[in-house]
């Protein structure tokens, strides 16, 4: 049975070149939001963050990689090698990627962020889309240098792979937080805390709060419900009066809003007895918003008035104050975080009574960073996406049949020999410090963005997007260079470029600045992305020329291992950074080095990873005329293996015509 291909030429090298868009998206969602949505949303402690993302991708993957790639050399099947790996590892990306996105916290932060867990359970999450992802990425990347040897022809197909991989990036930095914002509805619900205590005979005021749903609110009791005897609710949630009787009184209040949504709630007022000594009647504190007014008057019982309040032990949230005389505490929030702190009242009397009681405000965020159910419906959009990205990649895959010949290795055997080349060795470590490069800008970008620019996560791609335009707009310019120079000048030059790009983060304050600056970054950035790819299909030849077996999965599954050490790195960096030198603790107040620690720890590293990177390609062999060299000798050996197939009676798939034999 003669089965037609869909695609051949240039349409090939478009159609397998669209699983960029999974590829690179699936991996920039992670790299970019992950460590910011427990550190930030969840508010698991970073260290534990950092190592869960250091344990799924750095230790999981330098296990689970090279085992896929040398059982997906050795996999025989009517479909071929690699494409039974895609077909089933696309649909376990999905699953694993939604969980990941929807951690069982009950739909709250965490109120304590070393939660083990949790922990454990983002940890499982990771490594399990990990798993499926390696299935995907892997056997993919192994048939780039299969189905292309030339120069021209690998660094043609390297753009349009990385030009989808703009596409999947985009998805992934720009649309995703958007998706996440625009499904973070917050439903309608009561948000009042306790209400304060009254004394009968006492003019008593409190005032009810509602959030979500669509204002204006209309308050009410409930059913045969009623305030204490001398007390009033009006429809704008203000309950006032003198309480005529004393006890502890139970009722429950209903808000409507302008959607005709409503809920309820039981609440509790406790009156004493006229003449009780001095007390704070405030109970709880309502919650605030970064950048908005913020108003809330604490009340006394008792003792002789008129009082004077004071705070000990904590602080208020930064840009509020306390009048001493009226203890109102108002003012415009600058931070989000809860913060704690201790309330004294001292009355009148001779000598003057005294009384304290800690209190809390938590403070939202001024920029919206999503809801659980937000990032959970974000995951499974672009999760399906990027799932059938890859699918999609299908349709270009032309596995040649005169790879057929090579007897597969032993797992041992193969890795052994994988792992004893000097020049794999040298290009793995160059590899890791690209990623390690691409890594770090990723996953500091959001608390940069956050904390530096104060933006919230919609804003983001903001900053993102330039970048993309730079990487878009700069990979001709890039191929004329490594088609003239060669990989290890394209690689020296372009990774010394993002480092100077780098230092003017130092100093940017205003979003127009930030724009430019990432674009810059961006610009240099296509450089490494097109010679690490075109250099990973030259090692892989180099070694079939020294050992006559062709073992892309095997090499590509070590090189992904390798790669995905830089989680472990940039976790373990992004851990020291915030946790260890800045001190930032999730919900609590952001420390005063928050803003230039991020700034110095993004430079101080990316200079870090690019001298380790230009130290080991000093010494890597393969060069401009080495790697025209070894192309030649590959083309021989490959026309030899196409010759014995035919004496055989047999064809490559696709074999020079639009067909293959089943």
């Amino acid at each position: 049975m003669k089965i037609s291909l869909p695609f051949t030429g240039r349409a090939q090298k478009v159609a397998f070149s669209i699983g960029g868009i999974g590829e690179t998206g699936s991996y920039e969602v992670i790299a970019t939001f992950l460590l910011f949505y427990l550190i930030e949303v969840v508010h698991l402690d970073a260290w534990l963050a950092g190592l869960s993302y250091a344990i799924a991708f750095g230790v999981w993957n330098a296990i689970n990689d090279p085992i896929i790639g040398v059982l997906s050399d050795k996999t025989r099947t009517r479909i071929g090698r690699r494409r039974p790996w895609i077909i089933f590892g696309a649909p376990l990306m999905i699953l694993f990627f939604v969980l990941l996105w929807s951690p069982p916290v009950g739909g709250a932060a965490l109120s304590e962020p070393w939660n083990i867990g949790i922990f454990l359970f983002v940890t499982l999450m990771l490594s399990g889309w990990a798993w499926a992802f390696s299935m995907c990425a892997i056997p993919w990347a192994a048939l780039f240098p299969q189905l292309w040897q030339s120069v021209r022809d690998r660094t043609e197909v390297t753009i349009y792979r990385e030009l989808f991989a703009v596409v999947g990036g985009a998805l992934a930095i720009m649309i995703f937080p958007l998706l996440v914002v625009s499904f973070s509805t917050t439903p309608l619900g009561i948000t009042s805390g306790a209400l304060p205590e009254g004394m009968v005979g006492v003019p008593y005021a409190a005032e009810l709060r509602a959030c979500g749903g669509e204002e204006p609110y209309v308050w009410s009791t409930g059913d045969g419900e009623q305030v204490p005897a001398g007390l009033t609710l009006d429809s704008g949630g203000r309950i006032s009066g003198s309480p005529a009787d004393a006890g502890n009184f139970t009722f429950v209040v209903e808000v409507a809003d302008a959607e005709s949504g409503a809920c309820s709630r039981e609440m509790n007022i406790y009156v004493m007895e006229e003449g009780a000594p001095l007390g704070i009647a405030t109970r709880s504190l309502c919650d605030g918003k970064a950048g908005e007014d913020y108003e809330a008057a604490l009340e006394a019982t008792g003792g002789k008035p008129p009082y004077v309040w004071s705070v000990t032990d904590g602080c208020l949230p930064y840009g509020t104050s306390l009048d001493s005389e009226t203890g109102t505490i108002s003012g415009t929030p600058k931070e989000k975080a809860e913060f704690i702190f201790t309330i004294v009242v001292t009355d009148s009397a001779a000598p003057p009574g005294e009384y304290s009681k800690e209190l809390s405000i938590d403070i939202a965020p001024e920029h919206p960073i999503g809801t659980f159910g937000g990032w959970t419906w974000a995951g499974l959009i672009v999760g399906v996406i990027f799932a059938v990205a890859i699918l999609l990649t299908l349709l270009g895959i032309r596995e040649r049949r005169e790879f057929s010949l090579d007897q597969p290795w032993a797992l041992g055997r193969s890795l052994l020999t994988t792992f004893r080349n000097t020049t794999f060795l040298r290009f793995v470590v160059i590899n890791l410090m690209t990623w390690c490069i691409f890594g770090w800008l990723a996953a500091m970008l959001p608390f940069f963005a956050l904390h530096c620019l104060g933006l919230g996560l919609a804003e983001v791609p903001i900053i993102f997007g330039p970048a993309m335009a730079g990487i878009f707009l700069s990979f001709i310019v890039w191929r004329k260079v490594y088609i003239s120079y060669g990989p290890k000048v394209t690689m020296a030059a372009s990774s010394i470029g993002i480092t100077l790009a780098f230092i003017p983060v130092l100093f940017v304050e205003a979003t127009w600045q930030g724009m430019i600056w990432a674009f810059a970054v961006g610009a240099v950035m296509s450089g490494v992305l097109l010679s690490r790819a075109v250099m990973a299909g030259d090692l892989v030849d180099a070694e079939e020329v020294k050992t006559g077996a062709r073992r892309e999965g095997s090499y590509y599954g070590a090189i992904c291992a390798m790669e995905k050490l830089s989680f472990l790195i940039i976790g373990v960096s992004t851990s020291l950074i915030l946790s260890t030198i800045i001190g930032y603790v999730p919900g609590e107040p952001v420390p005063e080095f928050m803003n230039m620690g991020i700034r110095s720890g993004m430079v101080g590293f990316m200079a870090l990873f690019t001298v380790i990177l230009l130290i080991f390609l000093s010494v890597y062999p393969i060069g401009k005329e080495k790697a025209t060299e070894i192309y030649e000798k590959i083309q021989e050996m490959h026309a030899a293996r196409v010759r014995q197939l035919e004496e055989r009676g047999g064809a490559r798939e696709g074999g020079g015509a639009d067909n293959q034999k089943l």
